[in-house]
């Protein structure tokens, strides 16, 4: 290797080595954009008004209140503070657990009445999940919130044993995918994985309604950070110095190797990789046009008018104080969008507005997608990377 590509090396490693010194630490979280994190659902709620709240502390922390809930996704340490989080859970709020592949969730699932997980290998539902899938059967006890869900994403695993004041709704008795049940005032949901709320399978099969109806009466919605290591917040900054030496030589000793053994290093600019088309927020919309308009709910609807609005504010700079056809033709002036589209956006916009108002007929889906064009070729901030 010649001397400039050593020098090269070289910064890239102190660089990289007093990067690591002065960050925080921040293990593994479920709240990201990767296929395996939640933030489309986070993303979603957010959109409707919701105002849902990453939740960065101890459960013995958990907010005094009622018909909230807490979705614990894929907890990699074991939770502490379980009769703090029990305790929570009588008061009438819901605790939605998607267990992880570590079994981290051990001690409260013996102490709520839910035996041991299957030991059978993964590989192929993981390699697979998109032709995975699990039927639902809908108790009595939970018609409201299974109404209308057929087959969800099939959970990584499935409990083995389960007592008898938990109802199963995905698998059996022996093979639960998904149990629930009433404690005291509140409700434990216990699915067997994070399956079917990830970013990739969130708008597959009925997963996205069995989730919008299990937090449909829910005024609070709490995402645990916590307990997915995301300490940093609360921790302050813990010391890693041992760590980054043993990555930092690792990291050199790889270098050494591939510079002596490889003459065919390419050094330059990157070759730009080509850009996976993301998920449009298209299809979101959608979906929860269906749902709302299935339930009669003219009122989110509008709240998702008015999200429109900002986001046109926020992506083009074209304040929200202006009508909805003014922004429309300065849309049209800037270029944005040309006339043809245009008037659809109008006609679009003036059907869920009626509807909206409980004047006018549903709006189709083709409404949504047509008035969701606007941000598909200025890169919208908001639209969901998965």
């Amino acid at each position: 290797m010649k001397r400039r590509h050593v020098f090269l090396l070289i910064v890239i490693i102190v660089l990289w080595l007093f990067v690591s010194l002065f960050s925080s630490e921040h293990a593994g979280t479920s709240f990201s954009y990767r296929p395996t994190g939640s933030h489309a659902i986070f993303e979603l709620y957010s959109r409707l008004g919701k105002n849902p709240r990453r939740f960065l502390k101890p459960f013995s922390e958990l907010p005094f209140e009622t018909r909230s809930a807490l979705l614990v996704i894929s907890p990699e340490s074991t939770p502490g503070y379980l009769d703090s989080v029990l305790s929570w859970v009588k008061r009438g709020n819901k605790l939605l657990i998607f267990e992880s592949l570590s079994g981290a969730t051990t001690v409260l699932r013996k102490k709520v009445g839910l035996g041991g997980t299957s030991d059978k290998p993964l590989r192929n539902v993981i390699l697979h999940h998109e032709e995975k899938r699990a039927g639902v059967s809908c108790p009595l006890k939970f018609f409201k919130a299974c109404r209308g869900v057929k087959y969800i994403s099939t959970p990584g695993h499935s409990f083995t044993t389960i007592h008898s004041n938990w109802r199963v709704l995905a698998g059996d008795q022996s093979a639960a995918y998904l149990a629930a049940r009433q404690y005291g005032s509140g409700e434990l949901w216990w699915f067997g994985g994070p399956e079917p709320v990830i970013n990739t399978n969130i708008d597959r099969h009925d997963n996205l309604r069995l989730i919008y109806q299990i937090l449909e009466d829910s005024s609070g919605i709490y995402f645990d950070e916590f307990h997915h290591g995301y300490r940093a917040p609360l921790g302050g900054k813990r010391k890693r110095d041992w760590q980054v030496v043993i990555w930092t030589v690792i990291l050199l000793t790889i270098a050494l190797t591939v510079g002596m053994f490889s003459r065919m290093i390419r050094f330059g600019p990157p070759i730009p990789k080509p850009k996976t088309p993301p998920s449009a927020s298209v299809e979101f919309a959608v979906a929860f046009g269906m749902l709302c308009r299935e339930k009669g709910r003219p009122a989110i609807i509008a709240r998702y008018l008015e999200s429109w609005r900002e986001r046109v504010q926020a992506t083009h700079g074209i304040s929200s104080r202006f009508s909805t056809q003014q922004m429309v033709e300065m849309l049209h002036e800037r270029g944005i969008v040309d006339n043809a589209l245009a008037q659809r956006i109008l006609i679009a916009i003036k059907r869920i507005e009626s509807y909206a108002q409980e004047r006018g007929p549903v709006p189709g889906d083709s409404d949504f997608v047509t008035i969701e064009k606007v941000f598909e070729s200025s890169g919208d901030k908001a639209v969901i990377n998965i």
